[in-house]
């Protein structure tokens, strides 16, 4: 064997994924195909993207595995979640597609069209604006779009800043970000400072262009020295946050007070917690309360008091500040206020004051209300809480899309219905939530709401594996045992089943020490793990040792075999009643010697 290939072996073997990519490369290169596949999927396992497409082209080929089109698909969907581009084209060929009189919007619309319609710049923008806010006329973004359009090629330069917006998004047109660049460009170049501050932010954020600290600075000093107050607050930022040499926390708070002189009093958060980092307290809750009519100043001096963040903890005062933001229709102050009641901080316990808290927040969006209600819906056992799910799903909130699932698979609270259970298990585990992804493996495998795919249920096994589900990694262990969805392999089914029983797994450690014993014969291992889940007082562990005690020459010992029977609880037990026989068998030719 080649010199090098023994290097890299070696450190395959120690779990270096490099290393197992290299073997796996030479195998390929020299036609040792069952070898190279091996080694391919224990690479691809560890994240090796490279691996993964290599694994799915085995699948896709037939080469050192059986031919199997559904594990290529999946193979190479794991890849292109990586954004791998030969991955995604692999993937495809195997799919193949709002002063002088009362405010009157209604009137100001139909003035705002009748001068648009002789190509007044300025009222095409302001009719776009109505047009985009929908508070007069149904919202349209694409007619507001054209009456954008039509206003930047007039010159407005107000336009070209809301175009390039509309363009670097894509509301009302197709998304176009070189283009909305563009017209940001235009429009800060002619003094806009919005489209300054626009711009300085794709600069910071590299969005559409090569990311440029330098020039986001000089573009929010621009506008910050025309009174533009949030790009103040975002120049304090970079100066309070950036490595190297932009970090300069005197410029910061310069930078912050300048943008609390020019009205942005929200700044003041960003400068008290300067302040409370120096140990400055005092003057952090200073700035923070003379700021305090701005509603996420007071909702933030109120958190710091219901936390005990840099000041002592105080309920009372919390709650005062917290009650006014909720008041003011802050929808997390809302939340806060029916915590306070819920649990009684500051407040006597109000459970019905708590849940109309809930309620109010919910209903502005609240996703911390939203869940909370859900799941106390669902341990007061009324079927609201599904409905509340149902809405914090609506909104892309994963856990709720998993729980939803869950409750329609088994028909918790909700009419049962697998199918459904089944597309919102597939949103969450395309989220990467571990539990949906787990459940969704479980239902391709045993054909649960839907046809059963042995190839899909490994691949999702795998994901909530690699997302830390120690249910996964059980499953998985069990799948290469008995060659369930893969070909049967004792050294994946050990490798899966360690890993879930270095995650206190108890099944993972009974599978581990059944494997030490009856395969690798590595009977110090096999009692090591029977040991571990003897501390979790599983009836299995006691009888697994127990067995090794009374079967294993070199360790036999029918005095520890019959104490460690004794401690099981459930003498029914299949394996015990073996177990216990062999005992029974040993001490009576024991005695009849």
């Amino acid at each position: 064997m080649d010199r090098d290939l023994k290097e890299i072996l070696k450190e395959a073997k120690r779990d270096n994924a490099q290393s197992k990519l290299q073997a796996a490369n030479y195998y390929d290169e020299t036609e040792q195909y069952k070898e190279a596949f091996r080694w391919y999927v224990d690479a691809a396992d560890d994240g090796e993207v490279h691996a993964q497409i290599k694994v799915g082209d085995y699948y896709y080929e037939g080469k050192g595995v059986k031919q199997d089109y559904s594990k290529a698909v999946s193979w190479y969907t794991k890849a292109s979640t990586y954004n791998n581009d030969e991955a995604i084209t692999k993937l495809a060929n195997m799919y193949k597609n709002g002063l002088g009189v009362e405010k009157d919007l209604k009137e100001a619309l139909g003035l705002y069209e009748k001068s648009a319609n002789v190509e007044n710049a300025e009222a095409m923008y302001n009719l776009a604006v109505l047009l985009r806010d929908g508070e007069v006329v149904k919202k349209d973004d694409e007619k507001a779009f054209e009456y954008f359009e039509k206003a930047a090629n007039k010159g407005y330069v107000k336009a070209k800043t809301n175009l390039g917006y509309c363009l670097c998004n894509g509301i009302g047109a197709k998304k176009d970000i070189n283009k909305g660049i563009t017209y940001y460009n235009e429009a800060a170049n002619e003094g806009n400072v919005t489209a300054m501050y626009n711009l300085a932010m794709c600069y910071k954020e590299g969005f559409g262009v090569e990311e440029n600290i330098q020039r986001a600075i000089e573009l929010f000093e621009m506008a910050g020295k025309q009174g533009h107050a949030k790009s103040l607050n975002e120049l304090g930022k970079i100066y309070e946050t950036e490595v190297g040499y932009h970090k300069n926390i005197g410029f910061a708070i310069d930078c912050y007070k300048r943008a609390i002189e020019y009205g942005y009093l929200e700044a003041s958060i960003r400068l008290a917690e300067i302040y409370f980092d120096r140990n400055e307290s005092k003057k952090a809750i200073d700035i923070l309360e003379k700021n305090s009519s701005n509603i996420e100043v007071k909702f933030a001096l109120g958190k710091y008091y219901y936390d005990g963040k840099f000041v002592n903890q105080n309920y009372t005062k919390a709650l005062k500040y917290i009650s006014e933001a909720a008041k003011e229709n802050h929808k997390l102050a809302q939340y806060y206020v029916g915590l306070a009641y819920y649990n009684g901080y500051g407040v006597d316990v109000n459970e019905e004051k708590a849940v109309e808290c809930f309620k109010i927040s919910a209903d502005n969006g609240c996703m911390e209300s939203i869940m909370f209600l859900a799941k106390y819906y669902e341990e007061k056992g009324l079927m609201e809480s599904n409905v509340m799910y149902e809405k914090a799903a609506s909104n892309g909130n994963v856990d709720a899309m998993y729980h939803l699932g869950y409750n329609l698979a088994h028909g918790k609270l909700i009419e049962k219905d697998e199918k459904k259970a089944i597309e919102y298990y597939k949103k969450a585990a395309d989220k990467d939530n571990k539990q949906a992804q787990c459940n969704l493996a479980l239902c391709y495998m045993n054909g649960k709401g839907m046809d059963k795919n042995l190839g899909f249920a490994i691949y999702w096994f795998e994901r909530a594996a690699a997302n830390g589900s120690v249910v996964a990694m059980y499953n998985l262990g069990k799948c290469y045992e008995y060659g369930v969805g893969v070909e049967k392999n004792d050294y994946f089914s050990l490798k899966y089943y360690l890993r879930a029983a270095n995650n206190e797994n108890t099944d993972g450690m009974l599978a581990s020490a059944r494997l030490y014993k009856d395969v690798y014969k590595d009977i110090e291992q096999a009692m090591y793990w029977y040991n571990e889940a003897m501390k979790k007082d599983v009836d299995e562990a006691y009888i697994g040792l127990a067995d090794l005690y009374i079967s294993v020459d070199s360790i036999r010992n029918e005095n520890k075999s019959l104490l460690l029977l004794e401690k099981v609880k459930k003498e029914d037990n299949k394996y015990y009643q073996i177990v216990d026989k062999k005992v029974k068998e040993y001490l009576d030719n024991k005695t009849n010697i």
